[in-house]
């Protein structure tokens, strides 16, 4: 293939930006644009959460997660699938090893029918 630069024949081409075109360059030319995986990425993609500080998740959330589990019959591979998680950050979760996020929390709530954050 051709570098998109110089024209030359290369088989080593690095992604760039040059003047906002994305172009195949060749190892010689790159260093005229801007490697693309080094771009910021744009503001329209996915926003990076914001840690809330008010959110409190209970003591007892492992004692309460593993009773509500059990209550429903449900072992730890069948929770985390209902909640699209691993079945060892559930077990992590239950084993009070690491404390649910927000979004976990709130996803083991609407799962188990149970209340966790405070």
């Amino acid at each position: 293939m051709e570098c998109e630069v110089c024209g030359e024949e290369t088989s080593t081409f690095s992604p760039i930006l040059i003047d906002g075109s994305e172009m195949n360059a060749c190892i010689k030319c790159a260093i005229h644009g801007v490697k693309k995986e080094a771009i910021p990425a744009p503001s329209y993609q996915k926003p990076s959460r914001a840690i809330k500080e008010d959110f409190n998740v209970q003591d007892n959330y492992g004692q309460t997660i593993g009773k509500a589990r059990q209550k429903a019959g449900l072992t730890l591979k069948e929770l985390a699938l209902k909640v699209f998680e691993t079945e060892s950050l559930i077990k992590k979760v239950e084993s009070n090893k690491m404390a649910p996020d927000e979004k976990l929390t709130k996803k083991l709530e609407k799962a188990l029918n149970i209340k966790l954050s405070e």
